[in-house]
C-alpha cells in the first residue's frame, strides 16, 4: 500500500519512517524488518509505520504484526520522490535507517542524508537513528565523506558487528553508538511460539547451501569460473554421502540465485540428492527448513547468521566483509570463514572447511560468544534504541 494521506490525527502517535531494503524477496531483510516492527509495537505502542520505499514483492507480515504502508515504490523516479517528500515527511515522528549494509555509494547515502536533513531542519527534536547496521566498505572516498555528514545528523547508531562500530566512532566520535549483533537474534524472544526447537545433529539432515549469483551478461554457465567452483562444492558434499539442500533466499532483481540453484541441481553428480528450498515470504518456514540441516555452507550473510542462531555448524564463504565481521564479532573459528567469490581463490581451504564441518560439528562453537549472551546484548541495545525513540 502506498501512503497518500497528508493528514495525521493529533491524538495518535506520529509513526516512524523506516529506510531499508524491503519488498525484494530478501529473507534477511524481512527478518530484520519483522523484529523492528515488533519492538516498535510492543515497546512504544505504535500502531503502524511507513517504509520510505519498497520493491514489488509483498512484505512478510504475521497476525500480531505492526501495520505498515509505504511512501514510495523503489522504481518511482527520484524527482517525484523528492516532491512527495516535501508533502509527507512532516507527518513522521522519526526516521530510522536499517537494517543491513545500505550505506556504500555516494548515491545511496546522499538521498538518505537529504530526507534526514529535511526532517531535522523542520523538527530538530525528532530523533533519527540507525538499527542493525553494517557500515562500509565505501565505494569511494566521496561516499565516506557523505556518510560522515550523515552520521553527524543521527542521534544514535546501532551496529551489528565491532568493525562497523569502530568505523562509526571514527567518523563521528560524538555519536551515541550501540554495538551488539544483528536484530534477527531477538526473534526467538519476540516469537517464541514460532521458533523451532533447539538444533540436534541429524545424520540424515541435508547440508544447506546458500549460494548466489549476480545478474551478469554472460548468464549462468558451467564455463564460468564461479559456477565451476559452486558446482564442485555441491559435488564434494554429495561425494561424502550427504544430501544437499540449496536455499534461494533472495528473489529480487540483481541476483540470479533461483536460476543458479536449478542449474546446480541439474548439473550435479546426483540430482536426486539435491533439493531446493525457495523463500516464499514466510521467514519461519525458511528457518524451519534450515533447522533440519546437519550443516550450512553460506555465501550469504543471513545464511551464516541464522545457522549460528540455530546452533548449526557452518562454513562462511564470504563475498563481502560483513560475513567476516560477523564471524569475528561472534568469535567463530576464522578458518571457517573463507574467500570464495574470487575465481582465483584456491579451492583446497574449502575442502578443509567441509571436512571441519563434519569432523568438528558443534565443537566449532566451543570458544564463541555464548549465544544467550549475544542475544541478551542485542535485546539490551534494542531497549536502548526504544528509549531514545520514546
Amino acid at each position: 500500500m502506498i501512503f497518500r494521506d497528508k493528514t495525521h490525527p493529533p491524538t495518535q502517535k506520529r509513526p516512524p519512517l523506516v529506510v531499508g531494503w524491503l519488498g525484494h524477496g530478501n529473507f534477511g531483510d524481512e527478518a530484520m524488518a519483522l523484529a523492528l516492527r515488533l519492538y516498535l509495537k510492543r515497546r512504544l505502542n505504535h500502531t503502524r509505520l511507513s517504509y520510505y520505499d519498497v520493491g514489488e514483492i509483498p512484505l512478510f507480515q504475521q497476525p500480531d504484526d505492526l501495520a505498515f504502508d509505504a511512501l514510495h515504490r523503489v522504481a518511482t523516479p527520484r524527482k517525484i520522490k523528492q516532491l512527495l517528500d516535501r508533502l509527507y515527511l512532516d507527518r513522521f515522528g522519526t526516521i530510522l535507517l536499517g537494517g543491513g549494509g545500505i550505506l556504500h555509494s555516494e548515491n545511496s547515502i546522499s538521498w538518505k542524508l537529504k530526507i534526514i536533513d529535511r526532517l531535522k531542519r523542520r523538527h530538530p527534536t525528532r530523533p533519527t537513528g540507525a538499527v542493525s547496521m553494517t557500515l562500509g566498505p565505501f565505494k569511494t572516498d566521496g561516499a565516506r565523506k557523505l556518510c560522515q555528514k550523515l552520521l553527524q545528523r543521527l542521534d544514535f547508531f546501532h551496529c551489528r558487528d565491532q568493525p562497523s562500530a569502530a568505523l562509526a566512532q571514527s567518523l563521528n566520535p560524538q555519536l551515541e553508538i550501540f554495538s551488539s549483533f544483528d536484530i534477527s537474534l531477538t526473534l526467538p524472544t519476540l516469537c517464541p511460539e514460532k521458533w523451532p526447537a533447539s538444533h540436534t545433529k541429524s545424520e540424515a539432515g541435508p547440508v544447506g547451501l546458500f549460494l548466489f549469483k549476480h545478474a551478469a551478461r554472460e548468464g549462468i554457465s558451467s564455463q564460468n569460473p564461479l559456477e565451476k567452483k559452486q558446482l564442485r562444492l555441491v559435488n564434494e558434499i554429495l561425494a561424502r554421502g550427504r544430501k544437499v539442500q540449496l536455499f534461494t533466499i533472495y528473489l529480487g532483481q540483481g541476483c540470479l540465485d533461483a536460476s543458479l540453484n536449478h542449474f546446480l541441481k541439474a548439473q550435479s553428480a546426483d540430482p536426486e540428492g539435491v533439493s531446493i528450498h525457495t523463500f516464499d515470504g514466510d521467514i519461519f518456514r525458511t528457518i524451519q527448513a534450515m533447522q533440519r540441516c546437519e550443516a550450512v555452507v553460506s555465501m550469504r550473510y543471513h545464511g551464516a547468521v541464522f545457522a549460528h542462531l540455530l546452533g548449526i555448524p557452518y562454513l562462511s564463504l564470504a563475498y563481502t566483509p560483513k560475513n567476516s565481521w560477523f564471524i569475528r564479532t561472534m568469535g567463530y573459528p576464522e578458518e571457517m570463514d573463507l574467500a570464495f567469490h574470487n575465481p582465483d581463490a584456491p579451492f583446497e581451504p574449502v575442502l578443509a572447511g567441509i571436512e571441519g564441518l563434519f569432523q568438528q560439528g558443534k565443537q566449532l562453537y566451543d570458544h564463541t560468544v555464548p549465544l544467550e549472551r549475544a542475544m541478551a546484548a542485542t535485546r539490551e541495545d534494542m531497549e536502548r534504541v526504544m528509549e531514545r525513540l520514546a
